[in-house]
């Protein structure tokens, strides 16, 4: 588990029963926002309950607070093949003899074979360092009279969105070490 004490973008969700909190992204074109639910047990009602609209709203609803944050290392790595879903989304050519790649080479003979989708994620507290010495700045010229303690102690789901809040990617950890 790592353990971060800082200024973090925070909000909880009375009605479906989660805590979020944002991880900025080093280069800070990018976020994490980890979504808690509140029961130990409660991620398959906040997955079955959650849409893609509410997503983005819970952005906006976020304030900085101070928050002392338990949060465990983890790495995902997931490989997709997309070459039937590419050929159901109206791609199926590509694949195949009858292909027209001219712009790319001359003679035009070129087929796709495999489409390999990669995504990977290694959240660490070197991936979040970089963030708090950024974020420190803001809290040395704040009065903090209080913390929220947030332990990511059971399962919990997450996404990875733009600073303009285009979801990229939306993952769930399951097993807490």
């Amino acid at each position: 588990m790592m353990y971060l004490e800082r200024d973090f973008q925070y909000y909880h969700d009375s009605v479906l029963n989660f805590t979020a909190i944002e991880i900025p992204y080093k280069n800070h074109a990018f976020k994490m926002i980890i979504l808690l639910p509140d029961a130990k047990d409660g991620l398959n009602n906040l997955e079955n309950n959650i849409s893609k609209f509410k997503l983005h709203d819970i952005s906006k609803k976020m304030s900085q607070r101070y928050l002392s944050v338990r949060l465990p290392r983890f790495k995902i790595e997931q490989s997709l093949q997309l070459d039937e879903t590419l050929s159901n989304l109206g791609c199926p050519t590509m694949f195949s003899q009858a292909a027209n790649f001219s712009n790319i080479v001359e003679d035009g003979k070129l087929k796709v074979s495999k489409v390999l989708h990669k995504a990977y994620i290694d959240v660490d507290e070197y991936g979040t360092e970089a963030a708090a010495v950024t974020t420190a700045i803001q809290y040395q010229q704040q009065c903090v009279m209080s913390f929220i303690d947030v332990n990511v102690d059971h399962p919990f789901m997450f996404f990875i969105s733009t600073r303009c809040n285009s979801i990229l990617f939306v993952g769930r950890m399951t097993k807490i070490d």
